[in-house]
Order: structure tokens, then C-alpha cells, then sequence
């Protein structure tokens, strides 16, 4: 079977070169062909490919972009299979193999992707791995092919994409009003999983992904974000952000074993990806979803029942699940204007079962928005309804960033209203407020959890003193598990934001904690010779030679320099 591997490149010979030499060393040559399409560099890159036999070739004479780009080449391609690839890649031992069993294994599946140490939308896995060849090691004891750990998504991201011909035959090529790229691996997604077909994320096939490289932002890049998602909307009528949000926290919650029988139910599950993945972790489970966007609602077919309803309407909500008692009932932000009213809390037990939890999920409130949920309301409204023991709070900050907050026992037996609640919260002062507020940020960085936002708000109580140095140091040391990655990450966001003062200390004590982080190395690096300390920078770069071949010539240069 002929895989037509289709990648397009940019510049960024090193990294073609590599992605290019790790195919030919890790795939059958009979199985693919390989399709270069290249948007006008002049790095070399082209005259690069034209010396290459094995490739085919196609030479745009100005850079039209991801989607146009990808469609030349699937038009000239010639496989069963379409492999969209990154050029930033080094693809491993089977993966090719085990992406094309998991794609055939069923006539449903129209598309696949890898995991990597670099992928948004959790197609990450952890890795320890200090160079390529660790990482070839690494991946030769990963790539073991197991259908059991095949997973079904909403979305697969498109760096590595591998998708039946007959699957582009019958939806077409990707849209090109994403040009130059982003958003249209969220459409192509869709378009897939409309026509019929399922999308599977591949747990034993594991890829290198380089991805982004610490102080690259680029203000274009947010503006051409921007455009996208709201093309996407117009195209969709919901936005991929909020309604293809998968939740994994949401589903740690859950305290079943992985065959047993319950049911769920989520309000405002948007296109039902955070369900979608408790199925794959509880085949057994029953899902139900009520949204208010009848568009995003629509892609939740693979859902049990779904229900299109005003989810303030909670009577209209109970009457059409009178006949089921959940075991969970997840509640998303849109209720929170009406959460504090016990009343929809206590009609809602009516459809929660006998020592039901119900988890609410709390979000930023816009700021045009008159009402404010305290966790002081909320647990005022679960004690009038009628719920005990509400416990595990994690505090929420007025209208501060997204979190769980709490479960709940149902009671129906009247005579224990006057039961009182145990729970758990500390009083505000200004210090101690300022110190949770710290943890929690540094923790949502350390779970990847809307990290720009939380590293924004770091910096925002850095340059309004409210909180310093010694305040991270000392909350990074007493209470984060991944200390050197934190560290790194506030301190990028420091040097973006020319907070030039608390850059070194921050990266020196990333760098004390981890001195095997290739990240932090290469950050406290490029900002010592961004300094002018050259000699110290080249002593922190030659730590890392080896793992990327813009570093290897940077090296090189800096040794020039010296």
C-alpha cells in the first residue's frame, strides 16, 4: 500500500534535511512517496531538492501558504493513503507501519495522527530524552503497535495527519480561505467526521515534533489567529476554542473502574469532545449532552442522546431526562449567572442519582457581566439545596481563570437538612490571597492549562509589585512538581515582556533544579549572549549540541564571535 507523504517547506533547510533522512531511515521504501512542495526559500532549500532523486518536487515562485500548498500536492500524489507532515519533524522506528494499521483497521476510520513531546489539543506524551538518538531509542520502545491504546477524537492536529484517499475523494481538498494556515486541521476534522468517518489519535505511535522555539512570538501570528477563528465561526457557527475544548481534568473526576455502568451527563458540551474521551476511558458509560448551539451539538453524534435546549431552562431539562438518574452531571460556565439560585440546584436533583456528584465548572465571567459567583455563593446555594459533603474546594478568585470546584452527595431523606456542611476555605487577606493566587497560576502553568493567560497574569502581579522574585521562587520550591519547566516558562514571559531584571535568577534556578532541560539551557543561553556575555553563553550552548542543527551553526558562529 503507497503512502504519499506530502510536506512543505519554508526555509529551515537543517530541519527538511533531517525530517527527510529520518523517512528514509525508518520507512519501507516501497511504501510511500515523497512530495515536497516548497514556498519560494531562499535558503538553499531549493537547490537543496532539486539534487534529491527520490523526491517529488513541485517549486512555488512565492509562499502561498499551508492549505494551497498541501493541495498541490495531494492533487499530483499517488497513493491509497495522504500523509500531511511538518518539516520540523523526525519521524521514528513504525511509525509509518503503525499509522497505517490503526487507519485500516476499520472501514469508520477516515484519518490518524501520532503523539509527540510538542503537540497542542493533548496529543502530548512526557518524554526524558536528551538528544535524536535517545529520542530514536525512546521511540523504538514506544512504537509497539496496540489497538488498545487507539483513541477516538473530535480533532487530530495537523503536523502529522495520515488520511484515507477515498476520505479526501469524497469531502475535497482543504479550504484555502485559511491561508497561509491555522484552523484548517480544525475544519478538515470536521469535514471528516461529517462525512461518516471516525478520527483516531495513535497512543503507540510516537513522532518528534520541534515545534515552537522560545522567544519567536510574532504579533502577526495572533492577528492571523485571529482571522482564522473568526472565519471558522462564520464557516461553523461555533467557535473551535470553546466548543472542540477537550476537558481531561474534568474526566480525572470521575471515580469509576473502566468497565462499569453509569451515566453522564454534560451541560453545555459544546461538540462533545470532553465526552467523546470519557467514552474512550469507560466504553461502558452513557452519555447524554445538552448544549445551547444547535451547530456544535451537531457533532456529537456519537453521543447516547443529545438534547438542544436553553440550559437555563432546567425544568425543560429534567422533563426530557425524568426517566434517568445520573451518576455525574457536569455543568459548564454558561450557568453561572443562575448558578447561585439554589432553586435550579435543587430541581436538578431530581435527576441525580443516589450519591450523584455533580461538578461545576467555573470560567472568567466577561467583563461587561453585572454578576460575580464567590465560592462563598456557591456553597450557600448547595447547602439550600440540600447537598453535603462538599468537599475539595479549589478556590476560585472572583473572576478569575477556569477550575473545579466541587462535588456533591444527593440528600433526599428530609430529615437531614439541618446537616451541617463541612468544608474547607480560608478567609481573604491580602497576603495570603496573593500567595494562593501565585500557586494556582504556577500550577495551571504546570498542568498546561491555559498557560498563556496564567503566565500573563504572573507577570501582571510582577509588574505591580504585588508579589516578587522571592514570591515565586518560594512558591515554585513548596508547591509545583515540574520546577525547572515553570521556572523556564515564567521567565520567557519575563524576557517578552522586558522584565529584564528577573530573567537570569529565574532561568539560573530552572537551571539548578533540571540541569538536563534542554529548554532552560537553551533560554538562559540566548539570553546571556543577548547580554553580551558570549564566553558564558557558548559554555550553557555546548551542553546542548547535538539536539538541533540550527543550535549545532549557531555554535559555530559563536564560536567565530568569541
Amino acid at each position: 500500500m503507497l503512502t504519499s507523504i506530502i510536506i512543505l517547506t519554508y526555509n529551515k533547510l537543517n530541519y527538511t534535511k533531517q525530517c527527510i533522512e529520518s523517512i528514509r531511515n525508518n520507512t519501507a521504501k516501497s511504501s510511500y512517496e515523497l512530495i515536497i512542495v516548497d514556498n519560494c526559500s531562499n535558503d538553499g532549500t531549493k537547490e537543496w531538492l532539486k539534487s534529491q532523486k527520490d523526491i517529488i518536487t513541485i517549486f512555488n515562485d512565492k509562499n502561498l501558504g499551508f492549505p494551497k500548498g498541501c493541495n498541490q500536492g495531494i492533487k499530483i500524489s499517488n497513493g491509497e493513503s495522504i500523509l500531511l507532515l511538518n518539516n520540523d519533524v523526525v519521524v521514528t522506528e513504525n511509525w509509518l507501519s503503525n499509522l497505517t494499521t490503526c487507519l485500516y483497521s476499520s472501514h469508520e476510520i477516515g484519518a490518524v495522527s501520532s503523539v509527540s513531546n510538542s503537540c497542542p489539543y493533548y496529543q502530548t506524551i512526557e518524554t526524558d530524552y536528551r538528544s535524536i538518538e535517545e529520542m530514536q531509542s525512546f521511540a523504538t520502545n514506544y512504537n509497539i503497535s496496540d489497538s488498545n491504546k487507539w483513541e477516538g477524537r473530535l480533532k487530530l492536529i495537523g503536523f502529522c495527519m495520515l488520511i484515507k484517499r477515498e476520505v479526501i475523494k469524497k469531502i475535497g481538498l482543504l479550504d484555502e480561505i485559511f491561508s497561509p494556515g491555522n484552523y484548517e486541521d480544525d475544519d478538515y476534522s470536521i469535514r471528516i467526521r461529517e462525512a461518516g468517518y471516525k478520527l483516531m489519535l495513535c497512543n503507540d505511535t510516537f513522532i518528534h515534533h520541534y515545534g515552537g522555539t522560545s522567544f519567536k512570538e510574532n504579533k502577526g501570528y495572533s492577528k492571523l489567529l485571529k482571522n482564522n477563528e473568526a472565519k471558522f465561526k462564520e464557516k461553523w457557527g461555533f467557535t473551535s476554542a470553546k466548543n472542540m475544548e477537550l476537558n481531561r481534568n474534568l474526566i480525572g473526576l470521575v471515580d469509576k473502574s473502566p468497565n462499569e455502568k453509569f451515566k453522564v451527563l454534560q451541560i453545555g458540551c459544546g461538540c462533545g469532545a470532553t465526552l467523546l474521551y470519557l467514552k474512550n476511558k469507560y466504553k461502558n458509560a452513557e452519555l447524554y449532552g445538552v448544549d445551547t448551539n444547535k451547530k456544535a451539538l451537531e457533532q456529537a453524534d456519537f453521543l447516547v442522546d443529545a438534547f438542544n435546549e436553553d440550559v437555563y431552562n432546567i425544568d425543560e431539562i429534567c422533563g426530557y431526562f425524568s426517566n434517568i438518574k445520573f451518576d455525574y452531571i457536569f455543568i459548564n460556565h454558561i450557568l453561572l449567572d443562575r448558578i447561585e439560585n439554589n432553586e435550579i440546584l435543587y430541581k436538578m436533583k431530581k435527576i441525580l442519582a443516589d450519591n450523584g456528584k455533580i461538578f461545576v465548572e467555573l470560567k472568567p465571567l466577561a467583563k461587561d457581566k453585572k454578576y460575580c459567583v464567590t465560592t462563598e455563593k456557591l456553597i450557600e446555594s448547595l447547602t439550600k439545596a440540600k447537598y453535603k459533603n462538599i468537599d475539595g474546594l479549589i478556590i476560585k478568585y472572583e473572576n478569575e481563570v477556569k477550575e473545579y470546584i466541587f462535588s456533591g452527595e444527593n440528600i433526599e431523606n428530609e430529615s437531614m437538612e439541618g446537616e451541617k456542611v463541612a468544608y474547607k476555605i480560608e478567609k481573604k487577606g491580602n497576603s495570603n490571597e496573593l500567595q494562593r493566587k501565585l500557586k494556582f497560576l504556577l500550577r495551571r502553568i504546570e498542568n498546561n492549562i491555559e498557560v498563556e493567560e496564567s503566565r500573563e497574569k504572573v507577570y501582571e502581579l510582577l509588574k505591580a509589585s504585588h508579589i516578587n522574585l522571592e514570591d515565586i521562587l518560594f512558591s515554585t520550591a513548596k508547591d509545583i512538581i515540574k520546577k525547572d519547566e515553570v521556572l523556564n516558562s515564567v521567565a520567557a514571559k519575563c524576557y517578552e515582556k522586558g522584565l529584564y531584571d528577573n530573567v537570569i535568577p529565574l532561568f539560573q534556578a530552572a537551571y539548578e533544579y533540571n540541569t538536563n532541560n534542554s529548554d532552560v539551557i537553551y533560554n538562559l543561553a540566548y539570553f546571556l549572549y543577548e547580554l553580551g556575555e558570549k564566553k558564558l553563553s557558548l559554555t550553557y550552548f555546548e551542553k546542548i549540541r547535538g539536539i538541533n542543527p540550527e543550535i549545532d551553526e549557531f555554535i559555530l558562529k559563536l564560536k567565530g564571535e568569541v
